[in-house]
């Protein structure tokens, strides 16, 4: 899978952020891990992170086209990408 990376051996799942969600969110990938070495471990756990941070961008692709109030934008960083 293409979302699925490597850092100091953890497997961790990495989605790119949307040129125009940059400014919404503050960062410009979405990082999460998946708690495992193993190959086939992180790929049974992927789709799960991968839905969740997709369901993350068309949440804040709604917002980013009103204007969203700081606290409301902490909030959702908080809830749905922690």
């Amino acid at each position: 899978m293409g979302y699925i990376t490597t850092q100091k051996g953890i497997k961790w799942v990495r989605m790119v952020v949307p040129d125009d969600l940059v400014p919404v969110l503050g960062k410009k990938n979405l990082m999460e891990s998946l708690e495992t070495k193993d190959n086939r471990m992180a790929v049974r756990r992927s789709p799960a992170v991968i839905a969740k941070f997709q369901t993350a961008d068309r949440r804040f692709s709604r917002k980013a086209r009103g204007v969203m109030c700081t606290s409301l934008r902490d909030r959702m960083q908080r809830s749905l990408l922690v």
